[in-house]
């Protein structure tokens, strides 16, 4: 073996070796291990009957301590239009959307509230726009665009409006499902 190969072979080796143990088996993501830790938390939210051009709005505030990391997967038929607004401001808050945690026996109690169907006195800034979908196909966007997992941090106290928009020439549903943690940084 090289000197090389054996200096990164010698590296490995020691992420692996854990208090005389070979850790690799014992080894889970970060996300799975944030499931078992009773930290891994989710919320949905399904609208029935969009008609065309129609707009459905959801809504999360990251709370004020700890740093919002989500992923925002849709699910539904035809085009749509997804923005999302910071800085907008309510003539109504919404309403809350039930968490769920992905650990049935948690206590943890987050700090981030989302609420769907809020009414709006004036839009903030763009923060993010684009078309998914088309035809009479199902469609889905995820946040995470790759094959790996790829979140959204957000700040503490941060409010974040998504809109979504049928364009796909008819009534359709639209599922939104929120996965997500929080974290103090």
């Amino acid at each position: 073996m090289s000197s090389i190969s054996q200096v990164l072979h010698d590296k490995f080796m020691r992420v692996l070796y854990d208090e005389g143990n070979y850790t690799f088996a014992k080894t889970m993501e970060y996300i799975h291990s944030k499931v078992h830790e009773g930290e891994m938390l989710y919320t949905t939210k399904v609208f029935l009957a969009v008609p065309n051009n129609g707009f459905v709005y959801i809504r999360h505030i990251s709370g004020s301590t700890k740093y919002l990391h989500s992923e925002v997967k849709i699910d539904t038929i035809g085009q749509w239009e997804f923005t999302s607004f910071s800085g907008t401001t309510y003539f109504a808050d919404g309403t809350i959307m039930p968490i769920l945690n992905r650990k049935s026996n948690s206590t943890y109690v987050p700090e981030v509230v989302f609420r769907h169907t809020p009414t709006i006195n004036v839009l903030g800034a763009r923060r993010l726009n684009l078309v998914f979908g088309g035809g009479t196909n199902p469609s889905r966007t995820i946040s995470g665009t790759f094959s790996e997992r790829i979140e959204s941090v957000f700040a503490p106290n941060t409010d974040v409006l998504v809109r979504l928009q049928n364009q796909s020439g008819g009534t359709q549903y639209a599922t939104f499902i929120y996965n997500f943690y929080e974290e103090q940084e």
